[in-house]
């Protein structure tokens, strides 16, 4: 009975795009990341391509999140402006975390990690730099924060008799560490706009992350975190290294963040924005 159906991806996108096609209904496709993006090109972000190229055909409208996935939408899925909203994210909780403050606890420099334990969110090339880090006999530790099975990563852990790095269950408190936290570490390797991010810059923590599609959407380079080229690792343990090491510009970067966020991310005004397009839909 409905005439329009708001569809979230990946797998409902998939499915569901395909069946409200038969049933002659309009879709309004809300893109929290497409599974391909520029920095990444191998078969499989090509068939995503693809995939997503031929749904366009049958998708109406798009509410999309990040720059990259909407200049795309419109270029290579010649999808007309007024048929897309662009929003700046999904929504946090801006007048809550703004409030939050960066409190240094120990002496030792605590790097945190929130991401679901995924290989594509980075953890083996954490693990990797958590090992020469420890060989390097370096003051500092990385806290992890996920949800999904962390099991292979731990093994890998207890192998190479890592003490560095704590892998921690899913806590629906993280407000109360990211504030505990001298940097956030994000190697993931394919992102929409990661909440985690926009969470911890408005607290005040910088971010060291790969310059993929929606972490430059959060993160300028050198003003409220670093950005390292796509997969260098080398580097990204570098540049580590030396910001736990350069206290001055820590703290520069620190004095950035939370000036690099504002309301407009807010849950309610996102809401506001969502509800908006889809009253004007035709």
């Amino acid at each position: 009975n409905f005439d329009y159906v708001l569809i979230n991806t990946p797998l409902a996108a998939l499915y569901m795009r395909l069946i409200l096609f038969f049933f002659k209904k309009k879709t309004i496709y809300l893109v929290h990341g497409y599974r391909f993006h520029k920095s990444e090109k191998n078969l499989k972000s090509f068939f995503f391509f693809i995939y997503e190229k031929i749904y366009s055909y049958i998708t109406k409208y798009y509410i999309i999140l990040n720059q990259e996935d909407y200049n795309l939408t419109i270029k290579k899925f010649k999808k007309n402006k007024n048929k897309i909203l662009k929003i700046p994210s999904i929504g946090i909780d801006y007048k809550k975390l703004i409030k939050i403050n960066y409190v240094k606890n120990n002496n030792i420099f605590n790097i945190g990690v929130i991401s679901a334990y995924r290989n594509n969110k980075g953890y083996p090339d954490l693990i990797k730099i958590a090992d020469n880090i420890q060989k390097k006999k370096l003051n500092i530790r990385f806290n992890c924060y996920g949800y999904d099975d962390k099991n292979n990563y731990l093994k890998k852990i207890k192998k190479l008799n890592l003490k560095n790095i704590i892998l921690n269950d899913y806590d629906d408190q993280i407000y109360n560490k990211i504030k505990n936290f001298d940097l956030v570490c994000h190697l993931s390797r394919r992102e929409g706009i990661p909440i985690s991010l926009l969470e911890t810059v408005a607290i005040g923590v910088p971010v060291i992350a790969y310059n993929i599609r929606g972490n430059n959407d959060i993160i300028r380079n050198n003003l409220n975190g670093i950005l390292i080229k796509p997969y260098d690792i080398h580097s990204f343990e570098l540049k580590l290294i030396n910001l736990s090491q350069n206290l001055k510009k820590l703290k520069f970067l620190r004095n950035n963040c939370k000036k690099s966020i504002n309301f407009l991310h807010n849950k309610k005004n996102i809401s506001s924005m969502i509800n908006k397009f889809i009253d004007n839909v035709k």
